[in-house]
């Protein structure tokens, strides 16, 4: 095969070394003065290039590339440090303002989250917490006045939690302040508004889970369709880490697997064309993310399937890593700060890599119970995963699931079941609460028994081993462990199935 550099080749490589510039200014310290340099040696090897050797354009692209992945994250830094609610409100002492509330209110067990644009700020927002009960009373593009104390959002002991804020570029909040609504929802252009309708739908369906599925099966099913994972009981959670299907509530790849064939087979069934029905798939897709809250999991993988569709409807389907890698650049430059501060965003990155890279290769090298069906795909999709994830899991949350293999082969299957069921159930319900009662009782029944397995797995003595930690040496030992895998797949040439750029946690 030929090596010559290629307009697609090149644009892979350059998205990786954005990525890599990014990571060099938020973890190594690289600041302008690196990107300048990059700059500058981008433009000797272009020199080179023009006199020439063509294969130096590749190399100017990636040292271009660098530099400007490096001044992006060097700025988020110093926009985290540098911005309008630090440098207007007064931090620790009692202010009055009106704002606007701009995001999706987050609902938890027993409080809740605004998140609030204060008049007269570009940049910032400041969090406001509230209890549950009082969050009812505002709605997504009101416009309210708070009074109370302002205050930097704390750092606990093992979490950094204004740097978690930071990222979402909240640099203050609120506790308990007096809250009132001024105007309600004062839709600032077509976007807000179009946002606005998405979030009444998502009210609409959220009420009738309310009302048809019980307690806690409903905050359950709302996390497993919607990703909305706030209202489950903190018990619940805490299961779900221990026996290592968390993500399963988390908007992923694995909706994103679901839904594309079954938008397809409803768009085809409906007399459309193939071309249109790929393109009305694309479009639910988008739609669905945005109902989803477009959490960074659930963006890269609306990115990921838009491009599989687009690449469909061109007849041109690539290896799964370009996609995935420019999905990780595009949300990257959006927000740098997704690389260093959210570790939901480094897991999701880190198991999709593992599943890209090792997941074709392991299929014919594990025993032949996991090669084969959905069960053998669950145990192997969940290996290559946990490759990658490990460090990252034990560095973030001190254990180790040792049940996760058998718990992923439980749930997997069930999964489609979940979210086709759950989408019937609010699609009949609209049309008959008789009918939505039909398909809701089987549905929580599957619910229950769910959380009951997974109730018994994180009950075992052996679930998970807890108080783990890594070291410098483990690193570079597992590293180039790693590495060793990766490079033993390349070596034996074994091609990516086009289905891993979907089925991503």
């Amino acid at each position: 095969m030929s090596r010559e550099p290629t307009l697609s080749r090149a644009f892979f490589y350059s998205c990786a070394a954005l990525i890599a510039g990014m990571g060099g200014a938020l973890w190594g310290g690289a600041d302008v003065r690196v990107a300048w340099m990059a700059l500058g040696a981008s433009a000797v090897f272009a020199g080179i290039a023009l006199a020439g050797n063509r294969r130096f354009f590749v190399v100017a692209a990636l040292c271009a590339s660098a530099a400007f992945g490096i001044y992006a994250g060097d700025r988020a830094l110093e926009g985290a440090v540098r911005n309008d609610i630090r440098s207007r409100v007064a931090m620790g002492r009692e202010s009055s303002f009106t704002g606007q509330i701009v995001r999706e209110i987050d609902l938890g067990e027993s409080r809740a989250n605004l998140t609030v644009l204060p008049e007269g700020v570009r940049d910032g927002f400041i969090l406001v917490s509230l209890q549950k009960s009082r969050a009812y009373e505002f709605q997504y593009g009101d416009v309210v006045a708070l009074k109370g104390v302002v205050e930097e959002p704390p750092v606990f002991e093992g979490f950094n939690y204004r740097e978690y804020l930071e990222k979402e570029r909240v640099y203050a909040r609120m506790q308990d302040p007096f809250i009132e609504r001024e105007a309600r929802r004062a839709y600032r252009g077509v976007l807000q508004r179009a946002y606005g309708l998405v979030l009444d739908w998502k009210e609409v369906a959220n009420a009738i889970i309310g009302r048809g599925i019980p307690y806690p099966q409903a905050p359950l099913l709302k996390a497993l369709l919607f990703g909305s994972d706030g209202e489950m009981p903190e018990s619940m959670k805490d299961v779900l880490n221990k026996t290592g299907v968390r993500h399963m509530v988390a908007v992923s790849g694995q909706h994103v697997a679901i839904l594309i064939p079954l938008f397809l087979s409803l768009f085809l069934s409906a007399g459309m064309p193939r071309r249109g029905a790929l393109g009305g798939a694309l479009a639910a897709i988008i739609l669905f993310i945005v109902f989803a809250g477009m959490s960074a999991s659930a963006v890269r993988a609306g990115i990921m399937g838009v491009a599989a569709l687009s690449a469909r409807m061109l007849g041109r389907m690539s290896s799964p890593l370009r996609p995935f890698i420019f999905a990780a650049a595009v949300m990257l430059l959006i927000n740098p700060l997704l690389l260093s501060r959210d570790v939901g965003f480094q897991l999701s990155f880190a198991a999709t890599l593992g599943i890209i890279l090792l997941y074709p290769w392991m299929r014919g090298r594990l025993p032949f119970f996991a090669r084969k069906g959905f069960f053998g795909d669950a145990i192997t999709l969940t290996i290559s995963a946990q490759i990658f994830t490990l460090p990252l899991s034990i560095q973030n949350f001190h254990y180790v699931s040792l049940v996760s293999l058998a718990t992923n082969a439980v749930s997997a299957p069930l999964m489609p079941v979940f979210m086709i069921l759950g989408f019937a159930f609010l699609y009949a319900s609209l049309i008959s609460p008789f009918l939505g009662m039909l398909i809701g009782f089987p549905l929580s029944f599957l619910l229950a028994v769910f959380e009951r397995a997974m109730n018994f797995f994180a009950a075992l003595p052996f679930a998970s081993l807890e108080g783990a930690a890594v070291s410098g040496a483990f690193l570079a030992l597992y590293g180039a462990g790693v590495a060793w895998l990766i490079w033993t797949a390349r070596k034996e040439g074994v091609p990516a199935s086009e289905d891993v750029i979907y089925y991503t946690r």
